[in-house]
């Protein structure tokens, strides 16, 4: 009788240390940071231009650009110059792959063009994509540096501004995926 109450105590306390080994264990998927120093942790984006102001002065323009999140940003360029700088972590979720930057010009209504004058329209443009690695070392992704100018009679600038929409500048980039 003793070892038939000794052998269903074991079985119990068996039974019991199997089913806490079991809820205890947690299931191997949860993502690890990377060991490896060169993976990269986070990703930087400067986004730059910089225009004439004979554009500021016939154009309506507009920068739409990706931010790291991968939202879709447009912000009017009201000045000569515009700059948009951000840094994304690995740990708030998975490194975007996408980046693009336009900078586009709307025809304004109502502007007077002078047909014999001359309008300077130039471009310069600054996009880099940086990957900061796991040992805190940067790794240049992408850069573009376009640069452009022009010089245009202004019956020129009128034809121009009747085909409607000008592409100033544009950049994108696909970050290949490991």
């Amino acid at each position: 009788m003793k070892k038939t109450i000794l052998f269903k105590a074991m079985a119990l306390f068996m039974a019991m240390t199997a089913s806490v080994s079991l809820v205890s264990c947690s299931d191997d998927d949860d993502p690890k940071p990377s060991d490896d120093p060169t993976a990269l942790k986070a990703i930087s984006v400067s986004y730059g231009a910089q225009i004439s102001s004979d554009y500021l002065d016939v154009y309506d323009v507009n920068v739409t650009y990706t931010t790291v999140a991968g939202a879709t940003k447009t912000e009017p360029m009201t000045s000569t110059v515009w700059t948009h700088q951000e840094t994304f972590d690995k740990s708030k979720g998975e490194l975007p792959t996408e980046f693009s930057c336009e900078v586009i010009g709307t025809p304004r209504a109502g502007v007077n063009i002078d047909p014999d004058a001359r309008y300077r329209f130039e471009e310069k443009g600054v996009f880099i994509v940086e990957g900061i690695r796991n040992d805190d070392k940067t790794t240049m992704l992408k850069t573009s540096t376009p640069d452009a100018g022009r010089t245009f009679k202004g019956s020129d600038v009128i034809t121009i501004m009747e085909s409607g929409n000008r592409d100033i500048l544009t950049f994108s980039y696909t970050r290949p995926v490991k």
